[in-house]
């Protein structure tokens, strides 16, 4: 190798041995990682499904959604040939 090719390529710098040299100071006004998913699960979680719902596996969310769909499109149907949802009750004379 040339001392011209050796001298054209960046040189790395040296690590510094101090850990908490690089770290970046934290704001105090930027919410933390923790506080953000708690946030979230105030706004768009808890006022739909509860405090006390928790997400299952993938496989069981999935199978809980179709079961729920299952069921709509049924009624669905028993709507559109009856004119009633099923297990509707109706006023004698209303």
């Amino acid at each position: 190798m040339s001392p011209q090719e050796s001298s054209s390529k960046p040189v790395a710098e040296e690590e510094s041995s101090d850990p908490f040299e690089k770290q970046p100071k934290k704001d105090p006004f930027k919410p933390t990682r923790p506080e953000k998913l708690r946030e979230f699960d105030e706004k768009i979680i808890e006022p739909e499904f509860g405090q006390d719902y928790a997400l299952g596996s993938l496989e069981t969310e999935l199978k809980r959604t179709q079961c729920q769909l299952s069921k709509a499109r049924w009624e669905f149907m028993v709507f559109v040939r009856t004119g009633r949802l099923p297990g509707e009750r109706r006023i004698p004379g209303g």
